[in-house]
Parts: structure tokens; sequence; C-alpha cells
């Protein structure tokens, strides 16, 4: 399904301000490296200002979808940076799984839902020996409009997933 299809179906779910549309370009940084610069993205609004200002997209920047997914409860976004995760554990799980995920041009999104679920404050870099985030709080998910979500929905036990990643804190 397309990634518009599953994020009007999680706002039929779970109530609408789920997502909104922004842009963003690349820039060099300090370093050199080419890094995202967000236009109107903003991870503190509420679902209210959400629905107030769906945002748009300009035709001389890249388009991309905004998911708030800490209004999804549960629901987490397990961000595999690299392509060279065919091997770890955790992918291969939830590969085998089909769990929903989408493809990215470094790596996947997997999305599922997490019971028990535990606060954790660190998001970024949490996978043993691979880089992945677990984003749930925090940041929002950018996902470009051609993007399919691949699988289903999946449900696991915390312990489950935590078990594959460096100590939460």
């Amino acid at each position: 399904m397309k990634i518009h299809e599953f994020l009007e179906t999680l706002e039929t779910k779970f109530g609408e301000g789920l997502y909104r549309k922004i842009n963003y370009y690349y820039k060099p940084n300090k370093k050199g490296k080419q890094t995202k610069y967000p236009i109107d993205d903003f991870n503190n609004w509420d679902r209210d200002k959400i629905m107030s200002q769906r945002g748009k997209w300009r035709g001389d920047k890249i388009n991309t979808f905004s998911f708030y997914i800490k209004y999804v409860p549960n629901l987490i976004c397990i961000d595999f940076d690299t392509k060279d995760c065919i091997n770890n554990e955790l992918f291969k799980k939830l590969k085998q799984d089909n769990a929903w995920y989408t493809e990215t041009k470094q790596g996947f999104h997997f999305y599922i839902f997490v019971d028990n679920l535990q606060s954790y404050s660190n998001e970024i870099r949490v996978g043993k020996g691979i880089d992945i985030d677990l984003i749930n709080k925090k940041r929002n998910i950018w996902e470009l409009p051609e993007r399919e979500i691949i699988g289903e929905e999946k449900h696991y036990n915390w312990d489950r997933i935590n078990f594959f990643l460096m100590k939460i804190k």
C-alpha cells in the first residue's frame, strides 16, 4: 500500500492529526557531508495544530510526509540506517514475520506495535553493532510519497525487541 494510504488507515483507527506534508533540501554540514534540512517540520505540534496546518509541497524542494508517530499508542519505528542489515537478527526476525516496512534510500523503516512498551529517552543509535534508531516519542518519521508499505500489522512484547538492542535508557 502507498505510504499515504498507510497514514490515512492509521488516522482512521487512531484519530486525525498524525501527519503533514513538509519539504526538505540537502546542504553540506560543517564537515562537508550532505545533510537534510527540513522546512516547516515541527515535532512539538499537537494534533489540533497539525489538522489546522496539514502543510503543502513546494516544487523546488523534496516532498515528504512527516509522521507524528508519538500519537499512535505503542507504535514504534525501528529505523535501520544502513542496507548492510540483512544479517542482523532483529532485521531477519521482522522480515520473517512480515512486519510493516518501507525501504529508504539508506535502509529500512519497520513499524511495529509493542505491548508493555517501556519508557526510554535515547532513540538514536541503539542497535548492537549496527546503526539502528528506535523512534517513538521525540522525532517524526519522514516518508517520501512514492514509498510503499510492505507487510502487515504486527505486535511484539517489549522484551522480544529490547533483547536485540543496546541497553535502552
